[in-house]
């Protein structure tokens, strides 16, 4: 199927929807993004993650975000450490 330049994959045959299909270019950083997420989570107190508070659940997620941001940033690829 082709819509405008875009070639799409065929729909899987187990799909729910025959016409729609998944683009998976994007799957590698979503699961990065993902990990950090958990790496993140998993650094903070127990108490701010098992708070029973809806305002600090807002933090908590807030505070991951930020935290799994930041880590990324601070990565740095192989190539430049070789030097």
């Amino acid at each position: 199927m082709r819509v405008g330049r875009l070639a799409l994959k065929p729909a899987a045959p187990g799909a729910d929807f025959a016409g729609v299909s998944v683009d998976s270019r994007l799957l590698d950083h979503w699961q990065r993004e993902q990990v950090a997420r958990r790496s993140a989570r998993a650094a903070l107190p127990a108490r701010w993650r098992n708070d029973p508070r809806p305002e600090m659940h807002q933090v908590v997620d807030v505070y991951v975000e930020l935290l799994a941001a930041e880590r990324q940033r601070n990565v740095v690829p192989l190539a430049l450490e070789d030097r």
